[in-house]
């Protein structure tokens, strides 16, 4: 099966991430990995198409996917999001039109109702890999897969919920050969990418949707994971700007001590900086 992973395009909105665009192809990167060597998967990262929904257009007019992936974090992107989705089945109304992230779990419904025939609620690691499973066997009975809102026919239905992963080494690092590869734009020639180290945040601030999605939980890889994948990132993606996109990092102090004195010991050269630092 032919698979297109994309996101929205950037926007102004987005503010921070226009001083590091990476933060966004990761779940596109873990995807695409969890998609497994059984598919043909495409990346299309329209966070390097500042402002322009068109790119997605001219890629599936020329790759010709069976199946559309939207990735969808960011709120103020909903609308966007669901405008795209609904062009895309005009066009293209065979096409299976799938959309997960925090702000498709949580506007799911409203999701269905602007072009998109299933939403991945909350983690995607088992439950991306069993809908692909139940698609390719060209079955729309969905009902035995957790953690979907889909439609069937005018129906909404709604399956059990997925329990949240307690061990996060069960999550793989995606693949080296997805991960984004862009020049940094603190220091040009040097080329930046991604990691995430945990999940979730214990606190419980009103302005903030981890609070809810991740239901005040928080799950941490052990730092021996961290330093191997790190060390694929520099010497096998030649990565020298590195950005960590957890919701609460250093939260356990020690443990993120730890790992920076890892990096130094391991003689790793990166410049890095963090998402979410809990103060």
């Amino acid at each position: 099966m032919k698979i297109l992973l994309t996101n929205a395009p950037l926007q102004y909105h987005h503010r921070q991430a226009f001083v590091f665009r990476d933060w966004g192809t990761y779940n596109l990167a873990l995807l695409a990995t969890l998609a497994g060597k059984d598919h043909q998967v495409k990346i299309l990262d329209n966070w390097h198409y500042i402002l322009k929904s068109h790119a997605i257009f001219e890629t599936i007019a020329d790759f010709k996917p069976d199946l559309v992936g939207i990735n969808h974090n960011a709120e103020v992107d909903s609308e966007h999001v669901m405008a795209i989705a609904k062009e895309i089945k005009r066009r293209w109304p065979h096409i299976i039109m799938i959309t997960g992230g925090q702000s498709a779990t949580v506007h799911a419904e409203e999701m269905l109702d602007n072009g998109f025939d299933c939403v991945v609620r909350g983690e995607a690691e088992v439950t991306f890999p069993e809908l692909l499973k139940a698609i390719e066997g060209g079955r729309r009975d969905w009902s035995a897969i957790k953690g979907l809102i889909y439609k069937d026919g005018p129906q909404v239905c709604k399956t059990d919920e997925r329990p949240m992963l307690t061990d996060l080494s069960v999550s793989p690092f995606p693949d080296i050969k997805y991960m984004p590869k862009h020049d940094s734009w603190y220091w040009p020639g040097e080329k930046s990418s991604v990691i995430e180290t945990s999940r979730g945040c214990p606190f419980i601030c009103d302005f903030c949707m981890v609070t809810s999605y991740w239901k005040r939980s928080y799950r941490k890889r052990p730092n021996k994971e961290i330093i191997d994948y790190l060390g694929r990132l520099v010497h096998d993606h030649g990565t020298r700007h590195l950005y960590f996109i957890d919701d609460s990092f250093g939260l356990r102090a020690n443990e993120y001590m730890e790992l920076c004195q890892m990096i130094v010991d391991a003689k790793l050269k990166l410049k890095w900086f963090s998402n979410g630092f809990r103060a």
